[in-house]
């Protein structure tokens, strides 16, 4: 997992780059268990929820996400994901 933040004034815009093969059930023949993608995204700012998605197959293969929120330079991001699979990242950022 990537992360870029760029803060202008009291705007910081979070650049997300989730790598994850993102394999769609519609590509796996006759098998749609064999899919593999990420379900659920959830970004907090020290402790607050600010972003979270419930991300499905149709989402490209390392997906890229770019949101904005109102905030400040020396704040903390807590990103984290898990797939339909079980498996979870986690990554910590400081502004």
């Amino acid at each position: 997992m990537k992360v870029d933040t760029r803060v202008l004034g009291d705007i910081v815009t979070v650049q997300l780059f989730l790598e994850h093969p993102m394999v769609p059930g519609t590509l796996c023949n006759r098998d749609a268990a064999q899919a593999h993608f990420i379900r659920q995204l959830e970004v907090r700012y020290d402790g607050e929820r600010i972003f979270s998605a419930d991300l499905s197959e149709a989402v490209s293969e390392d997906p890229f996400l770019r949101f904005r929120f109102q905030g400040r330079r020396g704040g903390r991001l807590d990103i984290r994901w898990r797939d339909n699979r079980g498996q979870a990242q986690r990554k910590g950022v400081d502004i």
